[in-house]
């Protein structure tokens, strides 16, 4: 699945849009995620933790794209947020598409996607 921060994927045509998709994650501070106790001047643990977030609320982004029937996510963008000191929340969201690759000799096309159209044939 092609995930973008961009409205449009260089060398794909957009087929259908499927609507706005959201995900949320959230994270108490104080726990790691195999439960031991994370102490705020840990940055290490601290950042593991906010990236285990971030692949979380990918991974479900990805699953309502794919539930929708698209097979990219273009405009996407995380948001960060602390709840009451204690909680750290993540926001994914953008907008669940399918794309299609624009084949070698069309206007647009690029080396990935006439390479994806002709695995495709």
């Amino acid at each position: 699945m092609l995930i973008v921060t961009t409205q449009s994927i260089p060398g794909y045509r957009v087929d259908a849009v499927l609507g706005v998709v959201v995900s949320v994650s959230v994270r108490d501070s104080m726990y790691s995620a195999d439960g031991i106790v994370a102490h705020t001047s840990d940055k290490r643990a601290m950042a593991s933790m906010g990236f285990d977030a971030e692949a979380e609320a990918l991974d479900r982004i990805r699953a309502e794209v794919e539930r929708r029937g698209g097979n990219a996510l273009i405009d996407c963008r995380l948001d960060t947020d602390e709840i009451l000191e204690r909680f750290s929340k993540v926001t994914c969201y953008g907008t669940a598409v399918s794309v299609v690759p624009i084949p070698q000799g069309q206007d647009g096309a690029t080396g990935q996607s006439s390479a994806e159209a002709a695995n495709l044939r």
